[in-house]
């Protein structure tokens, strides 16, 4: 799902220096501070990672990265959007901080215990916070995708960043049923889909949000018609196309 584009996820912009979730537990979440030493200070590792990088970080606007030390320990992984947010997985919810708004996504019955990276990209990520150089975090790798294996048997969830965007996947595998996916967001309410199986959703100021296209569906090479269906704010998918068929390999994207 372009999750949630991400899942879910829409045009917001992004505060900078550090973001907070609170919840039923408060979430201090700081990534980046103000660096109390000269460009002359900077670590000869952190000059020869920035120099072996050949890569513009004008072309990179996302980035997905383990945590290294820079973030609350309940973080797994993070994605940093330059300039515009963050989203932190754990492995009890995904977090989106982005433009003063905090959002929590679940998966009611789900399992994100068993979290994983795939392939490590050429980029490193260096957090230097503050002038105490043993808590600066140098070196970090960053990765092509991330999932969380068995959400529900045979079914996981993928996230990674393809032409600029951050999109989350659903493999279905053969054998499993798609309709035990369950997304749920806090903070959300009046959830809706409109005459084009867009999924919106208003704030609590009433402000409405365009949060995700309608989803793919893919069996092998066919393409299958399906949406979103909303139930007590509880986001699943619908297929309904007679080339569907069930128990196959699945990958649905939105």
């Amino acid at each position: 799902m372009k999750t949630l584009s991400g899942l879910l996820f829409f045009c917001l912009f992004l505060t900078a220096l550090s973001k907070t979730y609170v919840g039923e537990d408060t979430y201090e979440y700081p990534i980046f501070g103000e660096p109390d030493f000269t460009a002359e200070e900077i670590p000869q590792e952190i000059r020869d990672s920035q120099q072996n990088m050949n890569i513009n970080m004008q072309t990179l606007p996302m980035m997905i990265m383990p945590n290294g030390g820079q973030t609350d320990s309940r973080v797994e992984y993070l994605v940093k959007i330059l300039g515009s947010g963050n989203i932190f997985f754990t492995k009890e919810d995904i977090v989106w901080s982005i433009n003063n708004s905090v959002m929590k996504v679940t998966y009611p019955e789900g399992n994100l215990q068993n979290l994983d990276h795939g392939e490590e990209l050429e980029g490193k990520v260096n957090f230097m916070i503050g002038n105490d150089r043993d808590k600066w975090v140098i070196g970090l790798p960053t990765y092509g995708h991330i999932s969380y294996n068995g959400v529900w048997k045979g079914i996981q969830l993928r996230h990674k960043i393809q032409d600029g965007s951050f999109l989350s996947e659903w493999h279905v595998e053969r054998g499993s049923d798609y309709k035990k996916i369950k997304i749920e967001v806090d903070e959300w309410k009046d959830l809706q889909l409109d005459e084009n199986g867009q999924l919106l959703y208003k704030n609590t100021t009433g402000n409405v949000f365009l949060i995700e296209k309608p989803p793919l569906f893919i069996q092998g090479e066919t393409r299958l018609n399906g949406n979103y269906q909303i139930k007590d704010n509880i986001i699943s998918f619908k297929i309904n196309d007679p080339k569907f068929v069930p128990k196959k390999k699945l990958v649905i994207t939105g």
